[in-house]
């Protein structure tokens, strides 16, 4: 009886790897796809095709999505133990070595691949198409023959300018534009047409993930000891899960970890902005004062991360043995 127990919860165990790899493959596969179609409408042109295959959008596209999946990876990988769950101690430990293995081997080498691999140079410039109307500021821009481009026109082009605002007998002129004032208002779109159009992907999201990525890289150029203090942050990541042992209903358990989850990545992203100013600074005496700290990358935040670890998995196993006695006692 007992040996049946452990085979299945060594199988458990065992079939997380593949499902762990699976997992990480198509979330690759998927952001890199919609990075790909983001990438392409965002230089469409109007009057000019849609080209639905880029290389450097593939190529950049891995960089940009990669990150993110390791990021979410504790939190996918959560999700699919709340789906397949049970198993007794050994998936919980294979879901301990898999977090292990992502934060101390895979994200490491991933951006030791980055760093080799170096942007295109011969990517085309785009160039605006005549015979449409576009917005230039407070005007409305026609380019009536030719094409606009920031290679052939780097300052100013002849268009014809509609200031909405003046009398009608003034409203129409030639003018000179300036093509590199255009492109800005288009950014991150290479047509105002298409900004227009399509809505812009929430900045925030974008520049929060960028700036997890620009930490992970200062910590692991700056020695092995940073990057571990890096891995404090996804130690409190993977720590989430326990919190899932918290409730039989798994709609519940799936909340309980995105809401966590949430709150583990926003502190330690507003940690470094001007909200928490005053805190670190007050904590830097904190560190100084504690010889052990000093040789780690922001011990206070390390000091937190580790903390909030401790204290998911004292909740998780003190709900995982509070429902094993409940189970016991219903003869389950």
């Amino acid at each position: 009886m007992i040996g049946d127990v452990m085979i299945k919860s060594l199988k458990k165990a065992l079939l997380l790897i593949p499902a762990y790899a699976g997992i990480l493959l198509v979330s690759c596969v998927i952001g890199v796809l919609v990075y790909m179609l983001y990438f392409n409408t965002a230089g469409l042109i109007a009057g000019k095709t849609l080209q639905l295959f880029d290389s450097h959008a593939l190529f950049e596209g891995f960089f940009v999505v990669m990150p993110v999946v390791l990021v979410l990876s504790g939190t996918l990988l959560s999700c699919y133990r709340i789906r397949h769950s049970g198993g007794g101690i050994l998936p919980v430990v294979m879901y301990a070595l898999l977090g292990a293995a992502t934060w101390g081997i895979v994200y490491p080498v991933f951006i030791e691949s980055k760093n080799r691999w170096q942007t295109n140079p011969g990517m085309e410039i785009p160039s605006l198409t005549a015979g449409y109307f576009r917005h230039a500021g407070k005007n409305v821009v026609y380019v009536p023959y030719g094409s606009l481009s920031a290679e052939e026109c780097p300052h100013d082009a002849d268009a014809v300018v509609i200031n909405e605002n003046a009398a009608p007998e003034d409203a129409v002129s030639m003018q000179m534009i300036n093509y590199a004032e255009m492109a800005d208002e288009s950014a991150p779109f290479k047509d105002i047409l298409i900004r227009e159009t399509i809505p812009v992907m929430p900045g925030w999201i974008m520049d929060g993930f960028a700036a997890i990525e620009t930490r992970a890289e200062y910590a692991w150029n700056a020695g092995y000891v940073n990057w571990l203090s890096f891995m404090s942050f996804g130690l409190a990541l993977f720590s989430v899960y326990a919190l899932t042992f918290c409730s039989e209903w798994r709609l519940i358990d799936i909340i309980y970890l995105l809401v966590m989850e949430s709150g583990v990545i926003s502190f330690n992203l507003l940690y470094f902005s001007d909200y928490f100013l005053q805190f670190r600074e007050s904590a830097a005496g904190i560190g100084t004062q504690m010889k052990f700290l000093t040789a780690l990358d922001e011990p206070v935040l390390v000091c937190v991360n580790v903390f909030f670890s401790l204290i998911f998995v004292f909740i998780g196993i003190t709900a995982a043995l509070t429902r094993g006695r409940k189970n016991k006692r219903r003869g389950i």
